[in-house]
């Protein structure tokens, strides 16, 4: 079944009947759509003065998110990209007093097309922030006086996150 055709296209396909007295079949061509769809969207407008119709019914649940809730996701993990759901739930709670369930989170997620990521393990480990009140504190330190220890031996699975939230295609 293909998708259902958008607000903007119906208001076309009224204005190419009304105002350039376009065919059934032409406006079909133009918004690239079947004539009967055409003729329905016609007489939608036609009987309701609308272009969707008033009396159908929506399908599925109550949407426990809202877009303010999705917004609020999207920026937590922009600022916090190795969330747990979990964390997400609390963070939910704390700002919007929303609870819902992880699964609801991860099917917002998924709907906002956010997925799971590989991050580096740099990314991981360096706090930008940390680094510049670091800076600020020791600038009066020559650079010729400090001296850098690496640490020889590095426990892997002491990593608390392998992987983080990112948007789909970055």
């Amino acid at each position: 079944m293909p998708p259902p055709l958008s607000h903007s296209v119906r208001e076309l396909i009224i204005d190419w009947h009304y105002n350039d007295q376009l065919t059934v079949s032409e406006i079909a061509h133009c918004a690239r759509c079947s004539e009967s769809s055409v003729y329905r969207i016609l007489q939608l407008e036609h009987k309701f003065g609308l272009i969707i119709n008033p009396n159908a019914c929506t399908w599925g649940a109550h949407q426990m998110l809202d877009q303010s809730d999705k917004d609020s996701i999207k920026a937590f993990i922009e600022r916090n990209p190795a969330a747990y759901l979990n964390e997400i739930q609390q963070h939910l709670l704390d700002t919007k007093n929303v609870w819902v369930s992880t699964f609801t989170i991860s099917r917002a997620l998924a709907q906002m097309e956010i997925t799971i990521k590989q991050i580096s393990k740099t990314a991981a480990e360096r706090d930008e922030l940390v680094r510049a009140i670091w800076k600020g504190k020791h600038r009066r330190i020559a650079k010729e006086n400090i001296v850098w220890l690496d640490e020889s031996s590095v426990d892997d699975l002491t990593n608390q996150h392998l992987q983080g939230w990112a948007e789909l295609g970055r």
